[in-house]
């Protein structure tokens, strides 16, 4: 939200429809205040404070849940009349953490797959390995809106002087 500069900065009121109380930020004076703002949103919320004398009222959201999901507006008051200066929809959507598999073959191999399911933005999957090097990985499978990645690894180089055990482990056969 952004209104024209100005170094005489009026008080700025976010709120939420469907809660209660319904501010979730309030600048009046200089600074942030408190004693209205819905407990929910307490230390989550701010305005980009170097951003003011531009005119900037963007609201910021931290640690987005979603519950966080719904209508927000934005007003100002000067004098005693308060402006509805914008109303907007917030969607929140779920994503998952990333799952990291790793399967040996008994041809030394290991085969290491990363996938995420249910992300709007497609992340980037790269496989490093002690040194920092790219692992060469086959594409990015992708069936919308999920993506996983897989390399192969082979687990009988040993750069640390430390033996090569199989894997997985066998137990020795019985005498």
């Amino acid at each position: 939200m952004v209104i024209p500069p100005s170094q005489d900065l009026p008080t700025v009121e976010w709120s939420r429809e469907g809660v209660s109380p319904n501010t979730v930020f309030v600048y009046r004076d200089g600074c942030e205040t408190l004693e209205a703002k819905n407990p929910d949103f307490r230390y989550r919320t701010s305005l980009i404070m170097n951003e003011l004398p531009n005119g900037n009222l963007s609201l910021r959201v931290s640690n987005l849940q979603l519950s966080d999901k719904g209508t927000y507006w934005c007003k100002i008051v000067r004098g005693q009349q308060p402006e509805v200066l914008a109303k907007l929809e917030l969607d929140v959507v779920a994503v998952s953490e990333p799952k990291l598999t790793a399967v040996p073959d008994v041809t030394g191999y290991l085969t290491v797959q990363c996938g995420v399911e249910g992300w709007l933005a497609e992340p980037e999957i790269t496989f490093l390995d002690d040194q920092g090097n790219d692992i060469h990985a086959e594409k990015p499978e992708r069936t919308a809106p999920n993506i996983s990645r897989k390399a192969k690894i082979q687990t009988a180089t040993n750069r640390s002087g430390f033996p090569v055990l199989p894997w997985p482990p066998r137990a020795p056969p019985f005498k």
